[in-house]
C-alpha cells in the first residue's frame, strides 16, 4: 500500500488569488524517496492514483527539471482530501469538510483587512460544504 502525499500546486502563483481550490502535485513516498503521481478526479473532491510519472527522488525539488510550479513541504493525502491553497506556501489538506471550513475561516479572521481574502474565503467555504 502506498502512501501519498501532496507536495505542491500545478500553478505559479503570479496573482493573489488565495484562499483557492487548487490542482495538488501529489508523490508517492516510499523508502524515503518520492515518486510524482498523476491522478484522476471522482466527484467533487476524490482524488484517484492512476500511474507513476518518472522514478523515485531523494527530494520533491528534483522532481522536476524546471522549477515552474509551487512546492510545499509533503504533506499527507488522503483519497477523499480537499486541497486549498491559503498562500502560495501554505496549503490546507483535509478530508473532513467542517475542519476544513473551520480552518479557512480563521485564515479569513487572520486576514479580516483583505476584502478580497474574506470573499474568496467565503466562497472557498460554500464550495467545501457543497
Amino acid at each position: 500500500m502506498s502512501v501519498f502525499f501532496v507536495v505542491g500546486a500545478y500553478e505559479d502563483f503570479k496573482l493573489n488569488v488565495f484562499p483557492s481550490h487548487i490542482s495538488p502535485i501529489i508523490a508517492e513516498f516510499h523508502m524515503g524517496q518520492y515518486r510524482r503521481w498523476a491522478y484522476r478526479i471522482e466527484m467533487p473532491y476524490k482524488i484517484i492514483p492512476t500511474h507513476a510519472v518518472g522514478g523515485f527522488y531523494s527530494s520533491t525539488q528534483q522532481m522536476f527539471p524546471y522549477m515552474t510550479y509551487s512546492l510545499v513541504s509533503p504533506i499527507l493525502l488522503r483519497e477523499d482530501s480537499q486541497i486549498i491553497a491559503i498562500s502560495k506556501d501554505k496549503l490546507l489538506v483535509e478530508h473532513s469538510n467542517a475542519v476544513l471550513c473551520r480552518k479557512i475561516f480563521f485564515e479569513a479572521l487572520r486576514n479580516i483587512k483583505n476584502i478580497g481574502f474574506l470573499y474568496r474565503s467565503y466562497l472557498s467555504i460554500k464550495n467545501s460544504l457543497n
